[in-house]
């Protein structure tokens, strides 16, 4: 019998906790219930561990940056990576804006993600080769 992934996360009902761009935090909640997770959004850095002590992923998305939810990123994404739950990034934008860079790096300085969800200019963003070389040599340190 082949199960489908999505018959996994069905079964499974993943709690994923989210940073969701402020345009489409309704839609991303009720995507994960459609699929058979369960979401939790969050905008408190203070509640992070905990928060990310219950779920079984992290997704971040950049889309509406302002410096509380930045510090929630950071938050939820150094909890995730101390306590190894998968890591889901979506760099909204970021080749198109220095700021979005410098978010990306701080994040990426954290740890490397397990997934970057983007279209081809975000991820193109990561071939970029000052960014590349940041990047490896930080794994290196490890």
């Amino acid at each position: 019998m082949v199960v489908s992934l999505l018959e996994k996360v069905r079964a499974l009902n993943p709690i994923v906790a989210n940073v969701a761009n402020g345009v489409t935090i309704d839609q991303v909640a009720n995507a994960q219930n459609t699929i058979g997770a369960s979401p939790i959004m969050s905008n408190a850095p203070e509640e992070a561990e905990g928060i990310v002590t219950i779920a079984q992923a992290i997704t971040i998305n950049i889309g509406s940056l302002w410096a509380p939810q930045i510090q929630e990123m950071m938050a939820l994404m150094t909890a995730a990576y101390q306590q190894q739950k998968p890591v889901v990034l979506d760099p909204v934008a970021v080749g198109s804006l220095a700021y979005r860079q410098q978010i990306i790096e701080q994040l990426l300085i954290l740890d490397t993600p397990t997934l970057i969800r983007g279209n081809a200019g975000e991820i193109a963003y990561f071939c970029w080769d000052r960014l590349a070389s940041k990047w490896h040599r930080r794994r290196a340190w490890k």
